[in-house]
């Protein structure tokens, strides 16, 4: 008889801040805007949040050609964020 053990790493830690260092728009959908630009898909912008704005990254993941930031604004909103926009993600302090 064969044991098999699969082990799963889950972080506990905080999760991480952004912080907008200029003008970024906060969509409502994981995609950039005009994706792809062949046959855009249909996205709304939720918001333009502004230098100083900071939020918590809830979930990170990557289309073909992009990586997206799911975020909840101190403000209450939530929305996505487009890498390479003008903010920058703050790891956890803990540690």
């Amino acid at each position: 008889m064969k044991i098999c053990f699969i082990l799963i790493f889950i972080g506990c830690g905080e999760p991480s801040t952004i912080m907008v260092e200029g003008p970024v728009k906060l969509l409502k959908n994981p995609f950039p805007l005009d994706y792809p630009k062949s046959n855009p898909q249909e996205n709304e912008i939720i918001s333009i949040l502004s230098i100083g704005d900071k939020g918590k990254v809830v979930d990170v993941s990557y289309g073909k050609d992009f990586k997206v930031y799911k975020v909840k604004m101190e403000s209450g909103k939530r929305g996505f964020l487009i890498h390479g926009d003008h903010f920058k993600v703050l790891k956890s302090s803990s540690g």
